[in-house]
């Protein structure tokens, strides 16, 4: 179907005949294509904001983003307040580029009778659009589609059995459950006594209190794990709270004609499902009576979704479930209400709205020493240390022995294992076709394993076990050779790439790029990282995304240049590591850096090296080859796929095998031709396969919201290329924790290029 409601072409700055565009309450979605001319002839917005904005008859007014098209037209997409108010808006499109600001010819936009507003408030109203746009029903004339408006006269099949059947069964407001997040005192409430109380305090416990369906009892579930319960007692009271473990004895391994409406018994939840499972024929055909579905119906009709609520709601009152099915079945209604457990950390991430919230135990936090607490060991124990090629750590900092120029091993950042989730609240079906932009989403870490929660693939070794820890790079990767018995520094030397040399990460040495022959490229890098012995790689898209989570789950937000220190974006070269060193374990940004060893000092911003507790230049300086991850595309395919390698065994253009597709599409870098890179506005989402996953799908954002960081990457890609991290010197504001680079072909070597070591220990038996 076509999503565009109109398509309108408007002159600058004049007023010519006034055009109208006419809603109903089912064109919310849609979009409004604009097509600009001035003069009468041809106007691109490329590299322009479009805002639509209108003023409504009551005086409100209505401002919407709109989206720039790569022919140079703009499209708004309308939303809520499109449809807030009936009648006649007035309206034009706000045009800016980087010196002035236009305004096309008004034109008004007509809200008619259509609006329903006890329609589009309910929550299903999503569901219901969508079922009116894409249901359809085949017969010999082919598509019969529903109305565009709700309507009882209407003659499609689908309208009157399914879409008007649904709305006269929709359960009133007053069976639907409300959320108390304010209050701790838990009383009986007539009015409605269906209430959560999120914030409720039992016998001085703090927890979570459900009422039953039909307000008989209550439960509680305490954040020390106790579960109680108390009944009903009188008209408006309710018995003392007691543990729910008292009525263990009254659990039933299953359900029998003897024991289903007993209110003595209480099913297990393994019980309840082999139930509905080994009766859900008979179930799915009973009436509906006022005692909701009964087994010993005869009759042959579907039940109304109210009877289906009315059952569950049965079923679940007479469910005491353990403990630990408790944690089990409110793991996913806990990801949407937030954690309050005090060693699970969140944000929330709305990129459409550039709002980011701290949660669960991250709230009212501030970055640096409210994390180094013992709730929270993969911050409080991440700490630099010295390792030996074995994988031994022979120290860490502040020991007696540990150095950083190399002589006791080099210098790693030991980061602890930790466990993550990742809760999309929102997503939006990418324009490429192909996986989903996430639009809103919660983050979480622990290092507690959890229900719901997965541990971060960066703590799996090359056998697929589970690892305490990794170590990661805490310097720039710089090479040393045997012949010399030195580290090369690359502004004096000329030696060219040879089998046996070394990556490093030393303080006080020029870091390796592609500037002598041989070195910068990924293949070569790897080799040298290899050269040290097992378990030593560069870094693999794993060890990047988890570092990303974990700076941006302490800092409360993507765009951390302007929180930690803007980094080496505008030298001459590469920085010379050890200028931040006097951070040790912490973050901050140094005072001086040098592009030379004994050369000029800068002190200027955008020259200085940045650290991220005990990790120089995590962004600028070098664009860091990435191992693990692959771009492939066929010519059609947009900016192409990215496949993460299952495994240690790599290689620059594999996308099959143990190479697996996240399920999504690099956008063109459509501005490639004009010497930018695309400020990202959305990362990709497929499956939880790859939600640990921070890659770019769309890139309408700017040097400050919502990530504040670009990407580069390819037009219409065909053919393979591999990935690097970070930004380099001279790419400014689009450096970051965020940034990528798609478009290396695969063997290149580039000055601005280069690589970080990364080792994984092997697990122990």
């Amino acid at each position: 179907m076509n999503d565009y409601i109109r398509e309108i072409t408007l002159d600058l700055n004049c007023e010519r005949s006034c055009q109208t565009i006419m809603l109903t309450q089912f064109d919310k979605g849609k979009k409004i294509h604009l097509t600009v001319k001035a003069n009468g002839a041809p106007y691109s917005v490329s590299g322009c904001s479009v805002v639509m904005k209108g003023v409504n008859s009551d005086g409100s007014r209505v401002a919407i983003d709109c989206d720039i098209e790569p022919d140079g037209t703009a499209t708004a997409v309308t939303d809520d307040i499109t449809f807030a108010v009936k009648g006649f808006a007035a309206a034009r499109f706000v045009i800016s580029d980087s010196q002035r600001t236009y305004n096309t010819q008004r034109f008004l936009i007509y809200v008619d009778d259509a609006l329903d507003t006890d329609v589009t408030s309910d929550p299903a109203y999503s569901i219901l659009n969508r079922l009116i746009r894409e249901v359809q029903l085949i017969d010999e004339h082919g598509g019969i589609i529903v109305d565009d408006e709700l309507s009882g006269a209407s003659t499609h099949p689908v309208q009157n059995r399914v879409v008007n059947a649904a709305l006269s069964t929709k359960a009133p407001a007053s069976t639907a459950y409300t959320f108390d997040s304010t209050t701790a005192t838990v009383t009986y409430n007539a009015n409605n006594p269906k209430i959560i109380y999120l914030n409720a305090t039992v016998d001085g416990e703090n927890g979570i209190v459900l009422t039953s369906a039909n307000n008989d009892c209550q439960y509680f579930f305490g954040s020390s794990k106790s579960v109680k319960i108390r009944n009903k007692n009188g008209t408006n009271t309710y018995t003392d709270w007691e543990p729910a473990s008292e009525k263990a004895a009254n659990k039933k391994s299953s359900i029998t004609s003897s024991n289903k409406t007993s209110a003595d018994f209480y099913p297990s939840i393994k019980a309840v499902v082999d139930y509905l499972a080994s009766n859900y024929e008979n179930l799915s055909n009973k009436l509906t009576s006022e005692d909701g579905i009964d087994e010993d119906s005869t009759d042959t009709q579907y039940p109304s979704a109210k009877a289906v609520y009315d059952f569950g709601g049965e079923i679940v009152d007479l469910v005491n479930e353990d403990i630990s099915d408790v944690e089990s079945s409110l793991a996913d209604l806990k990801t949407y209400i937030g954690y309050t457990s005090g060693d699970i950390l969140g944000l929330q991430a709305d990129f459409e709205n550039k709002r980011f919230t701290r949660l669960g135990a991250a709230v009212g936090k501030t970055a640096g020493s409210d994390f180094d607490t013992d709730a929270f060991p993969m911050y409080k124990n991440r700490r630099k240390c010295n390792v030996a090629d074995d994988g031994t750590i022979n120290a860490f900092y502040g020991d007696a022995g540990y150095t950083e120029d190399g002589s006791n091993g080099q210098v790693m950042v030991y980061q602890p294992k930790f466990y993550y989730k990742t809760v999309p609240l929102k997503l939006e079906r990418a324009d490429t076709g192909l996986g989903c932009n996430i639009r809103k989403a919660n983050y979480y870490i622990t290092a507690t394993p959890r229900p719901g929660f997965r541990l971060h693939p960066v703590f799996h070794d090359s056998n697929g076990n589970e690892v305490e820890y990794v170590l990661f790079s805490a310097y720039e990767g710089s090479a040393y050779a045997p012949s010399l018995e030195r580290i090369i520094d690359e502004n004096t030397d000329t030696l060219s790439y040879s089998e046996g040399m070394k990556l490093c990460s030393v303080a006080n040495v020029k870091p390796i790029s592609g500037k002598l022959t041989g070195f910068g490229s990924r293949n070569n890098l790897e080799v040298m990282a290899n050269a040290r012995g097992a378990g030593w790689h560069i870094d693999t898209v794993q060890a990047i995304a988890a570092n990303q989570l974990l700076m941006l789950i302490e800092t409360g937000r993507f765009e951390l240049q302007s929180v930690i220190g803007k980094g080496v974006v505008s030298l001459i070269s590469s920085a010379i590591t050890g200028a931040a060193a006097s951070f040790g374990n912490g973050t901050g940004e140094a005072s001086v850096t040098y592009a030379v060893i004994g050369g000029t000092a800068y002190s200027e911003g955008g020259k200085r090296s940045v650290c991220y507790r005990g990790l120089e230049n995590p962004w600028g300086s070098l664009c860091e080859h990435v191992n693990g991850i692959n771009v492939w595309g066929n010519g059609s395919m947009y900016g192409g796929q990215v496949y993460i390698a299952g495994d240690f065994d790599f290689s620059d253009n594999r996308h099959t095998g143990n190479y697996h597709a996240a399920g999504f599409l690099l956008p063109n870098n459509i501005q490639a031709s004009l010497g930018f890179n695309k400020y990202i506005s959305s990362f990709g989402y497929s499956s939880e396969d790859f939600d640990w996953l921070f890659i770019p799908t769309e890139g309408n954002g700017n040097n400050a919201a919502p990530v504040g960081d670009t990407f580069y990457g390819s037009q219409d890609l065909n053919g393979n290329r591999t990935v690097c991290y970070g930004g380099r010197n001279y790419e400014g504001l689009g450096c970051g924790c965020a940034h990528w680079s798609f478009g290396q072909y695969v063997g290149t070597r580039n000055e601005g290029f280069g690589g970080r070591l990364f080792y994984v220990p092997t697990a122990t038996a």
